[in-house]
């Protein structure tokens, strides 16, 4: 089928008769109707629009979907022929992985005890991995917080609903540990048991790592490695350049971004042997924000978002860094930065970053010590470096925004 030739009509599989089976009839034929457009008719910017709205739809089938599977899994059917569960019959039949379909099943169940939640989702204003989120808590192995939760569910569906993925994540942290702070300490507890790491050797002398982590060092590794892999990267890049000058592009660097990221990891190993034993090692830097709260509610996590408990960060003080951040007036002022003992970037910069948080692009989830810092109004065009001037932006952003700068008016 060459480019410009309509995709095939899927026409439906035989359904048994019935309101249900004509109301499928009828998505069906919906769905061929939409099949057999094409792309070059949509005017612009109307796909965009259409793949929004496509999103909120995919959500109201999951609501669909789910209850369906609650029926179906109330009414026993799939025992008929000796299936172990909903999930098995149903992977069999479909052809879908049944680890898919387990899931399914398991927010089916929780929904039955959250009203609020699957209204939302019949109604397509969060989707299905939102209310898997909230379902986690409604299910809590914990009491307090399953109880929390039937208490405050619709405040919790206003979260999901207004706020962005990271920042969801964020506020159900935090309400999970007010709701049982004793609850997040023994989490902490057993992440930190958990961690481990396989290193093996096979028969053919290939070598096979897996590891688990807790949040705090997982964040130590994953920082270390993305800075080598990042000084990789630019070796790849420039003797890429040396022979394809300003024609270089990614499929011509040596190495794909897995085999950086392996070779980072060797690289790590081989500067970790070479430093001596003695040597000062990095230590973690805690950031206390004074006068933060007022704007922003009580504050425990790390640069990357994640929310720690309050053990978790005590367990830090004896090999951190301190660093006082005051803020006065407005949310965004900052009105003393304290110094830590220990070298960390400009002090202009840092208050940016602790602002910030992460690049000013919506679509961009870039953390701030990873981003340049950019001028909201050009220095060009007369914008000062100052805080208020001053934003987080990645390279991507900041080169596409200066691309897109007009030139500077003759009248200035």
């Amino acid at each position: 089928m060459t480019l410009t030739q309509k995709p095939p009509i899927i026409e439906p599989a035989p359904a048994p008769s019935g309101v249900w089976a004509a109301a499928f009839d009828a998505l069906d034929s919906a769905v061929n109707g939409l099949l057999g457009l094409h792309t070059t008719a949509a005017a612009n910017g109307e796909l965009g629009e259409c793949l929004v709205r496509l999103q909120a739809t995919k959500a109201r089938m999951c609501a669909v979907e789910t209850t369906m599977m609650s029926a179906f899994d109330r009414r026993q059917e799939w025992r008929v022929d000796g299936s172990r569960s909903p999930a098995a019959w149903l992977a069999r039949r479909s052809k879908t992985p049944h680890q898919a379909l387990q899931g399914l099943v398991r927010l089916a169940r929780r929904l039955r005890r959250m009203p609020r939640t699957h209204a939302a989702l019949t109604m397509g204003v969060i989707d299905q991995s939102r209310a898997e989120a909230l379902s986690r808590l409604a299910d809590s192995p914990r009491t307090p917080v399953q109880e929390a939760f039937q208490e405050h569910e619709a405040d919790l569906v206003d979260y999901a609903c207004d706020l962005d993925e990271h920042e969801l994540a964020r506020a159900l942290g935090y309400w999970r540990d007010a709701a049982d702070p004793d609850g997040g300490e023994d989490q902490a507890r057993k992440d930190h048991d958990n961690r481990r790491v396989h290193l093996s050797k096979s028969l053919g002398g290939q070598w096979f790592l897996n590891g688990r982590f807790d949040p705090i060092r997982g964040a130590e590794l994953a920082e270390a490695l993305r800075r080598i892999e990042e000084e990789l990267f630019k070796q790849d890049w420039d003797s890429a350049k040396a022979i394809h000058g300003t024609e270089v592009g990614i499929e011509h660097l040596e190495r794909t971004p897995p085999q950086r990221r392996a070779d980072a990891l060797v690289e790590m190993a081989r500067r970790a042997m070479a430093t001596p034993a003695d040597s000062r090692k990095p230590r973690p830097l805690i950031s206390v924000l004074c006068g933060y709260e007022s704007f922003r509610g009580p504050i425990r996590e790390m640069f990357n978002g994640t929310v720690l408990s309050a053990g978790q960060i005590a367990g830090l003080l004896t090999e951190a860094d301190i660093e006082r951040v005051v803020y006065s007036g407005a949310a965004r002022d900052i009105s003393d930065l304290g110094r830590r003992a220990r070298f960390f970037t400009a002090a202009q910069r840092r208050v940016i970053e602790l602002r910030d948080r992460q690049c000013f692009h919506p679509s961009c989830d870039t953390s701030a010590e990873q981003a340049e810092i950019d001028h909201v109004k050009p220095a060009g065009q007369g914008g000062e470096t100052n805080l208020d001037n001053g934003r987080p932006a990645c390279g991507k952003h900041n080169n596409d925004r200066n691309r897109q700068q007009p030139p500077p008016q003759p009248d200035g």
